[in-house]
């Protein structure tokens, strides 16, 4: 008697612990369900149709929740010589999304004791006249006032050059300071080069190899690397702009002057493994995320505040070559929403807002930009070089039959859009021009800034 009564106790245990997981199983299952039934993908599907059929974007679009993938997307072509379709595999170059790994990195030291937040970097660089009263906070936050090596006026004709790192610490230094440590915010791709710099002086080891060990392996993430010089390798893609309605393959920038900074290539869903694992502490503990989502002037240590239409959302941007990307955390979706682009001949927030559409179940337009035809005669009045004394650059436009080109100094010429009167538009970095042809004046915005040029 008593071993049957242990025999059905037992098998009753059993029965109510199989009970709990499946239930348990369930509740985490349901809520990527909905997601998967809700997110209306048959329009965005024919969106991206769309995009592709009339060469507005070529790239890649995943959107996941809990982990889980829920939407993924790619459309054009990876390499158009070899008419190698872009995939769910293809790899980009993230640009300054980059950004994120390096930050994450830091706070890891900190958290291992290898280094303070408010350490300042004479430490590491006591001949280096950017260093003084500068904090690794500084670095992390863009409140350093190191000037951004690419607005350094010469860095177009060196861009594709390998460049070590005494040669870029020179440069770094040449291209002076902004504004005192901590007084104020201004983006610098200096700040994370730097970075880079101290995390291999902190471990002894390489960039790549201190990625590879903490982020790549840890994480799973298959198709993540740092690219030290810029050897393509399997499913990489090249990166394209538009010019006289064709796709041109642009030059490629080498990855020694991004270090820390631009320089890892992934695919949009080892992107969106690694945010997730970032916001569910699998990599830093709460209180290192919760200085990273400190933001001053939408900018965090290492994050951004990518909100918009009173919806959070944090993440980073990035830009490289004609390459463009945005990795995104939204919380009240508990979704993640990545794009990487690696031809783009429109912006990639109307893209992102299209994805936002299809999370929510809402319809999606296709629109194409209201443009007017003009005549190679008439755009004459609207060629020539303007400068600025706001931005290192000038501006030179040209025609190509009835198509108005515009160049920014050191930078591949691009078709720009006609929208009447004066007023032109370039999609892809939704810049306006408006010609004051009177006063021989341009003033081109782009989102919130605003620049005058003079026609020399």
């Amino acid at each position: 008697m008593s071993r049957n009564w242990h025999a059905e106790l037992l098998s009753q245990l059993k029965i109510k612990i199989m009970k709990k997981k499946l239930i348990l199983a369930l509740l985490l299952i349901i809520p990527t369900l909905i997601f998967s039934q809700n997110i209306n993908k048959n329009s965005l599907n024919d969106y991206f149709n769309q995009l592709e059929s009339n060469n507005k974007w070529m790239g890649s679009v995943t959107i996941s929740s809990n982990k889980k993938i829920i939407y993924e997307k790619s459309i054009g072509f990876s390499d158009i010589d070899e008419k190698t379709k872009n995939s769910k595999n293809t790899k980009y170059r993230i640009g300054s999304i980059s950004k994120m790994f390096t930050a994450v990195l830091i706070l890891k030291a900190i958290e291992e004791n290898k280094i303070q937040l408010n350490e300042n970097i004479e430490t590491f660089f006591k001949e280096a006249t950017f260093s003084k009263n500068v904090t690794i906070k500084h670095l992390l936050s863009h409140q350093s006032g190191i000037g951004n090596f690419l607005a350094y006026e010469i860095f177009n004709d060196w861009k594709i050059e390998k460049k070590s790192e005494s040669e870029m610490l020179k440069i770094i230094s040449n291209s002076g300071k902004d504004f005192e440590p901590g007084s104020n915010v201004k983006y610098s791709n200096s700040n994370y080069y730097i970075l880079s710099l101290i995390l291999e002086k902190l471990y002894n080891k390489d960039f790549s190899q201190i990625v590879k060990e903490k982020l790549i392996i840890p994480l799973k993430l298959k198709n993540t690397y740092v690219d030290k010089v810029s050897s393509f390798k399997e499913n990489e893609t090249r990166s394209y702009y538009f010019k006289n309605q064709q796709w041109v393959r642009d030059s490629e920038t080498n990855m020694s002057i991004a270090l820390g900074s631009g320089n890892v290539i992934s695919t949009t869903s080892d992107l969106n493994l690694f945010l997730f694992a970032l916001f569910t502490e699998k990599i830093i503990n709460s209180k290192s995320i919760a200085q990273m989502k400190t933001f001053d002037k939408k900018l965090g240590l290492g994050l951004m505040d990518l909100s918009f239409k009173n919806i959070d959302i944090i993440g980073h941007t990035g830009g490289i070559d004609c390459f463009s990307s945005i990795c995104s955390y939204i919380s009240s979706k508990n979704a993640i929403i990545t794009i990487c682009s690696n031809a783009n001949n429109t912006n990639n927030k109307l893209i992102f807002e299209a994805l936002m559409k299809g999370l929510n179940n809402e319809p999606i337009e296709f629109q194409i930009e209201n443009v007017i035809k003009v005549t190679s005669a008439e755009l004459d009045k609207f060629l020539g070089t303007y400068k600025s004394e706001q931005v290192p650059f000038k501006l030179i436009f040209t025609k190509s039959k009835d198509i108005l080109q515009m160049q920014a100094t050191g930078q591949p010429i691009v078709d720009i859009e006609y929208k009447g009167g004066n007023e032109f538009i370039y999609q892809k970095r939704n810049m306006i021009f408006n010609f004051n042809l009177g006063e021989k004046k341009l003033n081109v915005k782009m989102g919130q800034r605003e620049a005058t040029f003079v026609k020399e």
